[in-house]
């Protein structure tokens, strides 16, 4: 008999040591509160395929002429960051958009991941939620 417990306790030690073992699971899921179906300006499945859409040359120009204007890409960003100050984290997240056609700019992509690591998101697929998100609500 000490044989069959001793796989029973290994289970055990193994099934706490895991990404659950303080009690909290990562969260999988934008909080319904930041959800509303009538601020949204387009579908899921028609922000999905712009974010996979091959950038038209309409879309580079502006990219690049968006790039050109560093004090105002400047200015967008520093007024996002006042506005996400002192916010808890699901707020900073879903409640304050970001700057207008930044969602791929390298910063904000990157304060993105962080954030949602910090708020305990799974961060790997929520980032990918996240930019669906603020694509539906005309950024």
């Amino acid at each position: 008999m000490p044989d069959t417990q001793k796989p029973a306790d290994n289970e055990s030690k193994a099934k706490t040591v895991g990404p659950n073992a303080e009690g909290g699971s990562l969260k999988e899921t934008i909080p319904s509160c930041f959800v509303k179906e009538w601020e949204f300006r387009i579908s899921r499945e028609e922000a999905i395929y712009d974010m996979n859409a091959k950038p038209t040359l309409g879309g580079v120009i502006r990219n690049f002429l968006r790039r050109l204007q560093v004090v105002k890409t400047r200015n967008q960003l520093s007024k996002w960051q006042t506005l996400l100050a002192g916010r808890g984290g699901d707020d900073q997240l879903w409640a304050v958009h970001p700057p207008a056609g930044m969602l791929a700019h390298p910063f904000v992509s990157a304060w993105a991941n962080s954030a949602l690591e910090l708020a305990g998101y799974d961060a790997k697929k929520m980032f990918i939620e996240w930019q669906i998100f603020w694509r539906r609500k005309g950024l």
